[in-house]
């Protein structure tokens, strides 16, 4: 099952993606440009295009075929999740560290998600082992508690995931914070300090961005082991 939880976590990650803007007129006006750019990607549908505007230090962490690959995936699958509404507040002034500029970006995001992995017929044994599950209510139950505790955990204290009645989907309502950095006047790129990439973010960030915003980088990081079993606990006690 470990394409299927695959899927799941390619997918949050199409929520840690950026754009940026060039050829404006000053840094704040590049800035709404630019989330005025990363707003229509995400409400049309065409988050694959975002890929090219990553932070390019978070590629360390993730590398950039392996967004390209989930990209594809589940768009061919017809399951990209749906971003039904995103409303920003930048956080002024902006704020001057040794390579450039940066400032934080606070939002909402309602959005609209098929939990089922995009398993095609061609992929007989992953295939067939969805079907399988699907056949079985208490294995499917089991999957469908799994997928949304994670879903919890990856998205945040401040979001909410809540089921639809006797279904796959799940609306979400996602608040939080980006950091946007215009480094070396290359243009606007974000970059989201989700709770399970603080740790390694930490480590390909600016030093000096990491220092400053102590609310956002001083927290505890649980280990994946942690996390696992911070879920299970969550699973047993909604039951």
């Amino acid at each position: 099952m470990k394409k299927i939880f695959k899927y799941l976590l390619i997918t949050i990650m199409v929520f840690n993606t950026a754009a940026f803007a060039k050829d404006s007129k000053s840094d704040l006006e590049s800035l709404e440009k630019t989330l005025t750019l990363y707003k229509q990607f995400n409400l049309d549908g065409e988050l694959e295009k975002t890929i090219d505007y990553v932070y390019e230090p978070v590629f360390k962490i993730t590398p950039k075929k392996t967004l390209s690959d989930g990209f594809k995936m589940v768009k061919e699958s017809g399951k990209m999740p749906k971003v039904n509404t995103f409303n920003e507040t930048i956080r002024t002034p902006l704020k001057s560290y040794e390579k450039g500029i940066y400032t934080l970006v606070d939002y909402t995001m309602s959005m609209t998600m098929n939990m089922m992995p995009p398993v095609k017929k061609e992929n007989k044994e992953e295939y067939e082992k969805v079907q399988k599950m699907l056949n079985n209510p208490k294995e499917l139950a089991a999957f469908k508690s799994f997928m949304l505790q994670m879903l919890k955990t990856s998205m945040g204290k401040d979001s909410e995931v809540t089921p639809q009645k006797d279904s796959m989907i799940v609306d979400i309502k996602k608040s939080s914070t980006m950091i946007a950095i215009n480094e070396n006047k290359s243009g606007w790129k974000f970059v989201e300090p989700a709770p399970a990439m603080i740790a390694e973010l930490k480590k390909v960030l600016p030093q000096e961005i990491v220092n400053n915003e102590k609310k956002i980088f001083d927290v505890k990081v649980l280990t994946p082991e942690e996390q696992m079993a911070a879920m299970m606990e969550m699973m047993g006690a909604n039951k």
